[in-house]
């Protein structure tokens, strides 16, 4: 998939002043990926921006940590050296007297846990954090940054929005700073994304990007529609008031338009096709694009192949050892990962989305595992006995279906994850043969027992920590089990932050559209007892063990070991 901006108005203009600073009038506005002409090619800052400290700022990105809005964002990583001292200043800006001006950035500062020696000579882990000071002054220099604005001294969860105001006594040429200190070591990244200065009335320029939902088949990287149904679009825009969209084919004909913010496309054959979205307002007009392969499973056909949610240019990867945590509540180790057992849910599923009245036949399915701890010294075997359920569910009223069990594994933890108590580093894929059909939308869930050692006192705990999404149109497709509430829900409810996680699975079978009149057939369901695992055939074989590999998809690295 190919992407692109386009902005028809006029880039940011800037000026010297005769104290050499870089000046530009406001309103102003940067996401860091240079949509607006912030940069001049060379600096790794926009335009007239500087930073000191021992690790500086630079633009750019990283595995662990999705753009708060676009693609990059000014970063100053973990440092392992020094104590965090690092100073962010923005360019000048020719503001008026008794003017109120509004700033507002996204902020990422989530601290970090570090490995320990106790007072009693045992390893230990603790939380580590710097504190953060936003500024104004009239140099880019910490020692004329006489306005303070804001003060954020804890940790946040994500990104977290900041927004300020500043009104200047007199007229001239100011800056903002962004102050990080910390008398520690290793405190984490930090990172400013997406900030705008603007006052009352001010018109900005749109921000203007939009993602797809979707299966993919993992051999081609197409995205796969069924049956002629439509693909939800969803805008991602600021400052839009209308709306255009245009879906062209390879010949560049126009097969599909729509006004709406958030439309429905069907694709009439399988090729290539290139969305584009114009976002206009009263003063600018920007158009984003991008070419999208696309197979059709028509009427009557099938089509083998191993399907997945992840796409490289949908979704973002949580690699090996960097699955994010959940919120801490105060007693955690730093290890409640969302994709494995933890305080808060002990089962926990992927919803895979299918058009109702699509058949799919699951043969196979693989999902990769970056971690493997079972809790060890006396606990050890005990924990290795206590039972594990892998299963498939249908659904019901948008949430798994316990009532229409498509598949079923009960094993043990030993046999399905682990049988040793150290971490498995590169990655383990581990795959489970299965016989039935799923008819429309369907959850595939990964239930653990409500007694596991998940939480003690240094660090002897069970880890079960796997690969996830997060989908870039934030559409969580993650869901959990509540304990409490005795019902499922999706993982952002827990926290709002972690909208648009999901569980990285492939699927290995047939997609079916049945012709009109055909009906839907269902294959009689397998059921798996503890160990054991069966060929298509129906054949036992051996017991669940794990694969490692390395698997490809169009460079992406998905598994090491």
């Amino acid at each position: 998939m190919a992407t692109g901006l386009s902005l028809t108005a006029s880039a940011q203009q800037y000026h010297k002043d005769e104290f050499g600073h870089t000046v530009t009038d406001v309103p102003y506005q940067t996401s860091f990926d240079n949509t607006y002409g912030e940069y001049d090619g060379r600096s790794s800052l926009p335009v007239g921006w500087t930073c000191s400290g021992d690790n500086p700022f630079y633009t750019a990105n990283t595995n662990d940590l999705p753009a708060a809005d676009g693609t990059y964002y000014a970063i100053s990583v973990n440092n392992s050296a020094y104590p965090r001292n690092e100073r962010l200043y923005t360019l000048h800006f020719a503001l008026e007297a008794g003017r109120t001006y509004d700033l507002s950035f996204d902020l990422w500062m989530p601290g970090q846990w570090v490995s320990v020696v106790a007072e009693d000579g045992f390893a230990d882990k603790e939380y580590r954090q710097p504190t953060f000071r936003l500024t104004a002054g009239e140099e880019q220099d910490y020692e004329f940054q006489t306005h303070e604005l804001v003060s954020v001294p804890q940790a946040t969860t994500g990104w977290k929005k900041v927004e300020a105001h500043f009104t200047p006594a007199t007229a001239g040429n100011y800056c903002f700073c962004f102050a990080f200190n910390s008398s520690d070591t290793y405190t984490g990244d930090v990172a400013i994304d997406n900030l705008v200065l603007a006052y009352e009335g001010a018109v900005l320029r749109p921000v203007v990007d939009f993602q797809y939902s979707g299966l993919y088949n993992l051999m081609d990287g197409q995205l796969v529609c069924m049956g002629g149904g439509a693909v939800p679009f969803t805008s991602f825009t600021q400052h839009v008031t209308t709306y255009d969209w245009n879906v062209a084919d390879g010949t560049g004909k126009t097969v599909a338009t729509s006004t709406e913010p958030n439309p429905n496309f069907a694709f009439p054959a399988s090729g290539t096709y290139t969305i584009t979205l114009r976002g206009s307002n009263a003063e600018y007009s920007i158009s984003s694009q991008k070419t999208i392969g696309v197979t059709c499973v028509t009427e009557g056909a099938s089509l083998w192949a191993p399907l997945q949610t992840f796409s490289e240019q949908t979704t973002d990867t949580y690699d090996v050892n960097k699955t994010p945590t959940l919120v801490s509540d105060g007693e955690t180790d730093g290890f409640d990962f969302i994709t494995g057992p933890n305080p808060y849910y002990q089962r926990f599923a992927e919803r895979v989305e299918m058009p109702e009245g699509v058949e799919f036949s699951l043969q196979t399915l693989n999902y990769w595992l970056n971690s493997c701890v079972l809790a060890s010294v006396t606990s050890g075997p005990v924990e290795r006995s206590k039972p594990f359920r892998f299963a498939i569910y249908g659904e019901k009223d948008g949430r798994p279906n316990e009532d229409d069990v498509i598949f079923e594994h009960n094993t043990t933890m030993g046999e399905a994850f682990s049988t040793n108590t150290s971490g498995l580093g590169g990655g383990t894929a581990m795959s489970l043969p299965i016989k039935g059909t799923t008819r429309g939308t369907f959850y595939v869930s990964f239930e653990f027992p409500d007694n596991l050692t998940l939480r003690t006192n240094g660090g002897n705990r069970t880890i079960v920590e796997m690969m996830g999404n997060h989908h870039r149109d934030n559409r969580t497709t993650m869901y959990y089990y509540s304990l409490a509430q005795k019902d499922w829900f999706p993982l952002s409810h827990i926290n709002e932050n972690l909208a648009g996680t999901g569980l990285q699975l492939v699927l290995w079978g047939t997609l079916h559209v049945p012709a009109e009149g055909e009906g839907i057939s269902r294959v009689e369901q397998t059921v798996l007892q503890s160990g054991a695992t069966y060929d298509l055939a129906g054949r036992r074989v051996n017991s669940v063990s794990g694969q490692r590999g390395i698997l490809i998809n169009n460079g992406h690295k998905l598994l090491a070991r």
